[in-house]
């Protein structure tokens, strides 16, 4: 709350000085346009062009021209010169267009003076040459001026116009709309369109933001740039649990058709009549596909629990339990099978009662489990230990070994639903679900487990099980 209060008093005080800047700035230019107004009150330089245009025309020989300084003047600002006399015909004339008529009437003449010929806005002068009268036009261009013909109250414009109110409030409305664009669209407008820019970026589904994070809207900018790192990380996960569920299926598949695929042909074999089988045959062929039948039927059970521990749907029968005299007899029982006969575990607890509260059945099945792979995927003279450990509110289960080791990239995938390790000689007909199983059943017990291997030294493995409470 306090940092939207900061970000609310920040934008305010920025407003705040914008808005007095540019009162300022407004007062400073109105105060120089008054000054210029009243004080250097010029008009237009058609009385000037007119003075020098005045002198620059001469006569001689009874011919009326231009000297060279007025046809300079004329021809540098593109203005056109043409004198007539009493009778509207022109006497002389430079620069002139050949639109512009040679003589006139006198409604012609007025109308040249009201409104624009040849593209020029006219201005009618008089000059007295030797006791004479004549009348000369001078021809500006529109760009340069223009002339319109407007009726109106005299007074009541003079009143309008007083102080060039228009003048002056047109120039304040476009120092506004300038200070707003070059100040207020780049401190806020623009900052608002790069962070829509933005959310419309993530929504299209791209994640590789990196906004410069600095001004106004830093903190913004940083929780954008989280946001894409996060929703980037969640879809790099997203694919990676896509593949992996993509090649666990393909693995059940492969596991459940390869069993009924032996079933099939047994049993295909079993029912020709043209063959006579004996007894041992019968016995052999329906020992095995009693044995794939079995495969079968284990496996469906292993995905059945598997998805009750994901979805803590199974119900623990807490008791009491000595874990050093559990484990002492699961070694024992893991050991007398024919396949570990010959195989040896260290053990070592220093002390002889340590209680936790636990499922026997579902904690027998994980710790065998984990003692078996650590067996299966060792050769026979490999050292494995087995460490009781008392912690301050755990009890750590240590199993040990200098083996073969765990291949880098695949320990952080040891825990994983249907993942079978590359490193061993051993072909497995596990279901490639037990390692998941043992570890989801220790999550249920609020407990963990952490694995370190290297190839060639070994794998420790670090089971934690909180300790006995009465509660």
């Amino acid at each position: 709350m306090n940092n939207e209060n900061s970000s609310y008093i920040k934008i305010s005080s920025m407003f705040t000085r914008n808005v007095i800047i540019l009162f300022a700035i407004i007062f400073i230019v109105n105060i120089i346009m008054l000054h210029s107004v009243f004080i250097n009150n010029s008009q237009l330089k058609i009385n000037k062009y007119n003075e020098i245009i005045d002198k620059a025309i001469k006569y001689k020989d009874n011919s009326i021209f231009l000297d060279e300084k007025g046809k300079k003047l004329l021809s540098k600002n593109n203005l056109w010169f043409q004198m007539i006399d009493n009778s509207l015909k022109e006497v002389s004339s430079y620069n002139k267009p050949l639109e512009v008529p040679s003589s006139y009437s006198p409604i012609n003449l007025i109308h040249s003076y009201k409104y624009d010929i040849a593209n020029s806005s006219v201005f009618i002068f008089e000059k007295q040459i030797m006791g004479k009268k004549y009348s000369y036009l001078l021809g500006f261009p529109l760009e340069v001026v223009s002339k319109y013909n407007i009726q109106y109250n005299t007074s009541a414009l003079e009143n309008l116009l007083h102080g060039k109110f228009i003048f002056i409030l047109l120039i304040n409305i476009i120092i506004i709309i300038l200070f707003s664009y070059f100040c207020f669209s780049k401190k806020i407008v623009q900052p608002l369109q790069k962070i829509i820019d933005s959310i419309v970026i993530i929504s299209k589904g791209k994640y590789n933001l990196n906004i410069q994070e600095k001004g106004l809207y830093k903190p913004i900018y940083a929780c954008l740039n989280k946001l894409s790192t996060a929703l980037n990380k969640s879809k790099l996960e997203k694919d990676l649990l896509d593949k992996s569920r993509e090649k666990w299926t393909s693995y059940i598949s492969h596991d459940i058709k390869t069993p009924l695929s032996s079933i099939k042909g047994f049993t295909e074999i079993m029912k020709d009549s043209e063959y006579t089988f004996t007894e041992e045959e019968i016995k052999k062929y329906s020992s095995i596909m009693y044995d794939k039948a079995v495969y079968i039927e284990e496996l469906v059970q292993d995905l059945n629990l598997i998805h009750k521990l994901k979805n803590s749907a199974i119900h623990l029968n807490y008791e009491k339990i000595n874990i050093v005299q559990f484990v002492i007899e699961m070694k024992k029982e893991i050991l007398s099978s024919p396949n570990f006969f010959n195989r040896k575990i260290k053990f070592t607890s220093y002390s002889d009662v340590l209680y936790i509260n636990a499922d026997a059945k579902l904690l027998r099945r994980s710790l065998s489990n984990f003692l078996i792979n650590f067996l299966i995927y060792n050769d026979d003279d490999t050292n494995i230990c087995i460490d009781i450990i008392k912690n301050n509110t755990d009890i750590d289960i240590v199993i040990k070994d200098n083996g073969r080791g765990i291949n880098p990239d695949e320990l952080p995938h040891i825990f994983e639903q249907y993942y079978r390790g590359t490193n061993t000689n051993t072909n497995s007909n596990g279901s490639g679900l037990g390692m998941a199983i043992a570890y989801e059943i220790i999550k249920l017990h609020k407990g963990n487990c952490n694995i370190k291997s290297k190839i060639g030294i070994g794998t420790t493995l670090v089971i934690s099980i909180p300790s006995f409470t009465n509660h």
